[in-house]
């Protein structure tokens, strides 16, 4: 804009025409300049006569056009081009399956440390023992009632069974310090014979046993005492039943004996009847002659009734004797029998309390197997909290942690509930990991390989999460080089999600409020 000079204040005589279009050009504030500064600028400038008012049309189109260009271009971007967009979560790296701990079920007092903090320990490695010395005196004391039963039914189905021998368990021969032949199944025979001292005899050689040489000559000498009082009783009841049978049998044979006097008397009486029954039809046929006496011939039938009497009787007698033969039998069946029921109902009665010593004795030998606290995977010992002797573990207290060696490491993320909806399994991932330099540490990528079900609570904060696990490519550990990741380091993920544009991220809070604002209550 060119300021153009006031006119003069002596040309009063000027047309009005030209002093109006003189006062449209005039600048406001013009008449404030000095006259040297007004001079000045309107030095060169074109007359009065010749100048053109001034017109805003074109700078107000170029601004329109600047304004619509600006528009149109910023749509455009807002429109067209995509933002990636990620979710971003704390978490740290852990080893898959997480690091496993160490405990022990009952506890105890410790007696030997076998690691130290850091150690690298194998699978199946001893870590701690502890005291054993209570289980070993109880196991001691159940075994001894275990194998005096396993005694007892040997001796027991021996006698149930009739059986003259008993075999015992192969195992309690082992204890005992006897062992048979490899594939014979019979172990320790004992020979009773009824009404005499029974003698032992094995069926096969004994031979030594290492297992229970290994035991202790104390407990075989206790298992051979076991053994041999179980025999002797064996061996004594079987001598008494055959004495009771020996003196039924005597019995027996006396009955026997009076019955064979009692048929001899009976065939003197059948001759002597005989005799009599002769005479008396001698003396009969005379008395119808006349010739003899009546009362010879009464006499003579009373003797004939009266051993006819004694007949009977014997025949009785003879009945009663054949009774008591068979009493006697009866008793002679009776005493096996009562034997067989006896060991029968004892066997009953042993099978109950044999089954709830056995389970005892494996549950004690599982306490001191795990006397011996293993290591349940290789890998490197972390936090022991045993460091001396005596020390007291109590139940199910951790002992320490071990961190596998050989399973893969994985970024535990800590996502947001908020956003849980947009992570899935297989997406990409950025890894930032806050302990190394940035500067020279390059960007690692990883990819979800798990998303948990449900939420967690952090029990210090009590903020809900759910966890991720993310997995480092092949390409991100290569890249890593001499770095070494451990368990424990933090890191930031920044999980990849849906790509939208910017004017999605202008206009959805506004369209997520309307939603909720128009919806019916």
């Amino acid at each position: 804009m060119t300021l153009r000079p006031a006119p003069e204040p002596d040309t009063p005589h000027a047309p009005p025409g030209k002093q109006d279009g003189v006062r449209r050009g005039h600048a406001p504030g013009a008449d404030a300049l000095p006259g040297t500064a007004r001079h000045g600028l309107t030095s060169g400038s074109p007359s009065p006569d010749t100048a053109r008012p001034w017109s805003a049309r074109r700078p107000v189109l170029w601004g329109l056009l600047a304004l619509l260009l600006l528009l149109g271009g910023f749509g455009a971007w807002a429109g067209f081009t995509r933002i990636a967009g990620a979710v971003i979560a704390p978490g740290r790296v852990e080893v898959e399956q997480n690091r496993q701990v160490v405990q022990h079920p009952d506890g105890g007092v410790v007696v030997a440390i076998h690691v130290s903090e850091g150690e690298v320990v194998e699978a199946g490695a001893v870590l701690l023992r502890l005291d054993g010395a209570l289980l070993q005196s109880e196991l001691t004391i159940v075994e001894g009632q275990f194998y005096e039963i396993l005694a007892r039914r040997g001796r027991l189905s021996a006698e149930r069974d009739g059986a003259d021998t008993i075999i015992f368990p192969p195992e309690l021969m082992r204890m005992a310090g006897l062992a048979t032949a490899p594939g014979d199944q019979t172990a320790q025979i004992v020979q009773a014979t009824p009404g005499a001292e029974a003698s032992r005899r094995p069926a096969t050689p004994p031979t030594a046993d290492p297992a229970a040489s290994a035991s202790g000559d104390g407990a075989s000498g206790d298992m051979a005492a076991l053994i041999q009082g179980q025999q002797r009783l064996f061996d004594a009841r079987a001598e008494t039943i055959g004495q009771q049978i020996e003196q039924l049998d005597r019995r027996r044979d006396q009955i026997r004996a009076q019955i064979d006097g009692i048929v001899a008397q009976q065939a003197a009486l059948d001759l002597q009847l005989g005799f009599i029954m002769e005479e008396l039809t001698s003396q009969q046929t005379l008395l119808d002659r006349g010739l003899a006496q009546a009362g010879r011939v009464l006499a003579l039938q009373r003797e004939a009734a009266r051993l006819e009497g004694e007949r009977g009787s014997l025949r009785a007698e003879v009945a009663q004797a054949e009774g008591r033969i068979t009493e006697t039998t009866l008793q002679i069946l009776s005493l096996s029998t009562q034997r067989r029921e006896e060991a029968q109902t004892q066997l009953r009665d042993l099978s109950v309390r044999e089954l709830e010593l056995a389970e005892r004795r494996r549950a004690l030998r599982e306490r001191i197997d795990r006397l011996e606290i293993r290591a349940p995977v290789g890998g490197v010992v972390y936090d022991l909290q045993v460091t001396t002797p005596r020390a007291v573990l109590r139940s199910a207290e951790p002992v320490l942690y071990l961190i596998p060696q050989d399973r893969p490491l994985v970024i535990a993320a800590r996502i947001n509930p908020a956003d849980v909806d947009q992570i899935s399994v297989g997406q990409a991932a950025v890894l930032v990991f806050s302990s190394f330099s940035m500067r020279d540490t390059p960007e690692l990528r990883g990819q979800v390989t798990q998303v948990s079900a449900d939420a967690f609570t952090d029990q210090v904060t009590g903020q809900n999460f759910y966890r991720a696990e993310i997995e480092l490519t092949p390409e991100a550990l290569t890249a890593l080089g001499d770095r070494q990741v451990l368990p424990g380091m933090p890191v930031d993920s920044f999980i990849s999600t849906q790509a939208r544009s910017p004017l999605t991220y202008l206009t959805e809070p506004l369209t997520d409020y309307f939603r909720r604002a128009f919806r019916e209550g």
